[in-house]
């Protein structure tokens, strides 16, 4: 009579299914980290070209000016400096950054047991290939 190993079929069914699931959700979350710094990113950019536009960092040149017109007029400048920034883009800039770090945070659990199914995986395939 001859024997069947049930056994490793089962588990070559059960290792693939494991890459499946675990690539899925590799995917997802490069997939999401990639579209929140990239939203970030570009709206930094935007308001950083935006500021240059602007000129509004030679505001700024009046504190290389004399320290009596610093010591009089710093809170003017600052204030106006503070009123030409683009706010609005600033903030939803941090605020897709910070969603980037949510993100990973929310998620370390995940990915320490995304990262240990992958070792096993691959200690098993290591195993498989030495039968």
């Amino acid at each position: 009579m001859k024997t069947i190993d049930v056994t490793r079929l089962v588990m070559d069914q059960v290792v693939g299914f494991e890459k499946r699931r675990s690539a899925w959700w590799i995917g997802k979350f490069l997939f999401i980290l990639f579209v929140l710094g990239a939203l970030g990113i570009w709206v930094f950019w935007i308001a950083v070209t935006e500021i240059f536009e602007r000129q509004t960092l030679e505001l700024l040149a009046l504190f290389t000016q004399d320290r009596e017109i610093v010591a009089q007029f710093w809170q003017d400048t600052i204030m106006v400096f503070w009123e030409e920034l683009p706010q609005e883009k600033l903030a939803i800039g941090f605020l897709a950054l910070l969603g980037v770090v949510i993100f990973i945070f929310i998620n370390r659990k995940n990915i320490s047991i995304i990262w240990k199914k992958m070792r096993q995986l691959a200690k098993y395939k290591e195993f498989g290939n030495n039968r």
